[in-house]
């Protein structure tokens, strides 16, 4: 009769014929992945992967590059421009200008010089200060005297030295009106316009500010003045040289008696 050996801890049993067997370990069970789950684990990481790849796609820009040098104080051109892909960080674009914004750059004045191929930033432009390569000049005055401040930018207007009196500006175009406060530190001089010059018109104004006696005229549509020796008329005075010669007609003189 076989007897039994600590079978319960699996230390082995005595057969028969006396010989001590030990019993085999257990067989552990191999778990198998389903081939549907690893498909899925394949396909999850390759939609990962198109993403990551798809988000670095996204940050790419196109920015505005100088297509040659360009001088400070020169206007920009549309052949002046092209466009470059970068990649950089929201800070950095943000100073840049983008492809869709280039058109805003067309007509700016440069501020400081811009080399070819040198990525264009906001601050290396400025607006003309007046159309037509004019000038900007402002000046403060009261309310009163400025049509009940009235005025807008877009409007022409007339300024005269009261203290002549004569006109010292005339159909300028109003760039900007600084609308007075109503608050307690409005000052008595709180209406500011600032209107288009050339450099003469800029030193008689600048004379007329001196002199402190400056009234405003809303000119918009009505008609042009010409200015003749520092008085300003609706129409050119007439010359010798542009008034044509009156013609007087022929007086026939009877001839004497008897002649």
């Amino acid at each position: 009769m076989a007897s039994v050996v600590d079978q319960e801890a699996g230390a082995g049993w005595t057969s028969p014929g006396g010989e001590t067997r030990v019993p085999a370990p257990p067989r552990r069970r191999r778990h198998r992945i389903p081939a549907s789950l690893g498909v899925a684990v394949v396909a999850g990481l390759m939609a990962m992967l198109l993403t990551l790849a798809a988000s670095r796609q996204d940050d790419v820009v196109q920015v505005v590059v100088a297509a040659q040098s360009i001088r400070a104080g020169e206007r920009i051109e549309a052949g002046d421009l092209r466009y470059a892909d970068i990649s950089a960080s929201d800070s950095v674009l943000s100073s840049l200008v983008r492809r869709s914004d280039a058109r805003s750059l067309i007509g700016q004045v440069v501020t400081q010089p811009i080399a070819s191929g040198t990525m264009v930033s906001a601050s290396d432009v400025a607006p003309e200060a007046g159309p037509g390569q004019q000038r900007a000049m402002s000046f403060a005055l009261d309310v009163d005297r400025a049509v009940g401040g009235a005025i807008r930018a877009g409007d022409r207007i007339d300024v005269i030295d009261g203290s002549v009196p004569s006109y010292v500006l005339t159909g300028a175009e109003v760039l900007a009106v600084a609308q007075p406060s109503s608050g307690a530190l409005t000052t008595r001089h709180s209406y500011v316009i600032t209107v288009a010059v050339d450099a003469d018109s800029a030193l008689r104004l600048a004379a007329a500010i001196q002199a402190g006696k400056l009234e405003v005229v809303r000119a918009t549509g009505a008609p042009a003045i010409v200015a003749t020796g520092g008085v300003e008329i609706e129409a050119p005075l007439a010359t010798a040289e542009t008034v044509p010669a009156i013609a007087e007609p022929d007086v026939l003189i009877p001839a004497p008696p008897g002649g």
